[in-house]
């Protein structure tokens, strides 16, 4: 996955080679950039840290705001997503969680 380019955020998460927002790819190109982002090891480790549904709400809410696109694939993948959360967040986190605000 490469960064995204300067005209957006950084660090939006973009499918690797895309020039172009989420709207406007095909059906294929949308398919390959959720498998694509479900392979992530970044994203499988922030989905693993998700154990409540409060997380959960918060991940999204996070992602509303500061990364639509990927949402957008969430929300249009969210069988597969709901079977990848609930496969990793029984395991154990695939990273450090953060440490609470103080």
């Amino acid at each position: 996955v490469e960064a995204a380019s300067s005209a957006e955020p950084e660090g939006r998460w973009r499918p690797e080679g895309a020039k172009r927002p989420l709207s406007s790819l095909s059906l294929l190109e949308v398919r390959r950039a959720w498998e694509e982002l479900e392979g992530s090891a970044d994203f499988r480790a922030d989905v693993s840290l998700l154990r409540t549904d409060q997380q959960l709400r918060t991940y999204l809410l996070e992602l509303h705001e500061e990364d639509s696109e990927k949402l957008r694939l969430i929300q249009l993948h969210a069988a597969a997503f709901a079977s990848l959360h609930r496969e990793l967040a029984s395991g154990p986190p695939l990273r450090k969680p953060p440490p609470p605000p103080r």
